[in-house]
């Protein structure tokens, strides 16, 4: 319920947009039994309270300007996907499988 999932060309980003918010991985490092699931470590994540809709465009757009300023020395590669899948254990998705 939170990608909406537009046409275009099939060789760009653009009309897909998503919501992103700031995930407090702290959180999840000093005690993990506390956030076992994904979506615990958002709700506990005081930036994911007001999330943000993005085009998917402008964030790859984004991420690379990052990689390509901050990671110079590395040879960043893109992946040709087709498709992404989240998993999250203990969800019923052993079932789906």
């Amino acid at each position: 319920e939170n990608v909406t999932f537009s046409t275009s060309s099939p060789s760009s980003y653009s009309g897909i947009s998503a919501v992103f918010c700031a995930l407090n991985w702290t959180i999840q490092k000093e005690q993990p039994e506390l956030t076992p699931f994904f979506a615990r470590l958002v709700s506990k994540s005081k930036r994911c309270h007001q999330p943000f809709v993005m085009d998917l465009q402008t964030a790859t757009r984004l991420a690379r300007e990052y990689d390509n300023g901050h990671h110079q020395q590395r040879n960043v590669r893109l992946l040709h996907l087709s498709g992404l899948i989240f998993h999250q254990s203990r969800c019923g998705s052993t079932l789906a499988a």
